[in-house]
């Protein structure tokens, strides 16, 4: 049987990752809000009117949604490939 400071140390231990978790999240929710921004100020550069919503912005020629993700994963592309030695 555990004792009671054993217990105490575990509670304590899972204590510290739940906090852990809760950083990780907010970074994570700091870091979609600085990539929505982008996309936003993307967009408007290009004279596209943008939505006041988190779902996807506008549609291609296709008449497929293009969401917030796909413009960090192009902006993304676009700066590894401007960054490469030439």
């Amino acid at each position: 049987m555990s004792s009671v400071k054993e217990l105490e140390e575990e509670i304590q231990s899972l204590n510290f990752l739940l906090l852990e978790q809760k950083d990780q999240i907010n970074a994570l929710g700091t870091e979609r809000d600085y990539w929505k921004s982008l996309a936003t100020k993307m967009l408007e550069i290009q004279g596209y009117e943008v939505p006041e919503t988190d779902g996807p912005l506008l549609r291609d020629n296709d008449g497929n949604l293009i969401s917030f993700e796909s413009v960090k994963d192009d902006f993304t592309n676009l700066k590894r490939k401007l960054d490469k030695p030439k």
